[in-house]
C-alpha cells in the first residue's frame, strides 16, 4: 500500500474547486480523502471548507471537490489538498 498527497489547491473565499490525488503507475486507487488548512496570511478557518463530493474518478484518482463558503472582507483563502490510498491489485 502506499498513500499519496495530492497537490494542494487554494480556494478563494465563495469558489469551488476540485483536487486530486493520482496513483502511480501499477497501482489503483482503493479509498481517499482530504485535508482544509489555512494558507499563510489567511484569516479564513478549516470549517469554511465544504467538500460535497469525494470519490474515486476511474481506477487510479481519488478527487476532492469543495466550496470555500468563508464571507467577509480580507484574505479569506483555503487550501483543500487530496489524499489517496493506493495498491496493485490482483
Amino acid at each position: 500500500m502506499q498513500y499519496i498527497t495530492g497537490t494542494p489547491l487554494v480556494l478563494l473565499k465563495q469558489t469551488i474547486g476540485t483536487a486530486i490525488a493520482t496513483c502511480p503507475s501499477g497501482r489503483s486507487v482503493l479509498g481517499g480523502g482530504f485535508t482544509a488548512t489555512v494558507p499563510s496570511g489567511s484569516s479564513a478557518i478549516p470549517a469554511y471548507m465544504q467538500a460535497f463530493d469525494s470519490v474515486n474518478s476511474g481506477s487510479t484518482i481519488w478527487s476532492v471537490s469543495a466550496a470555500n463558503a468563508a464571507q467577509g472582507g480580507g484574505n479569506r483563502s483555503l487550501t483543500l489538498t487530496a489524499y489517496a490510498i493506493c495498491a496493485i491489485v490482483q
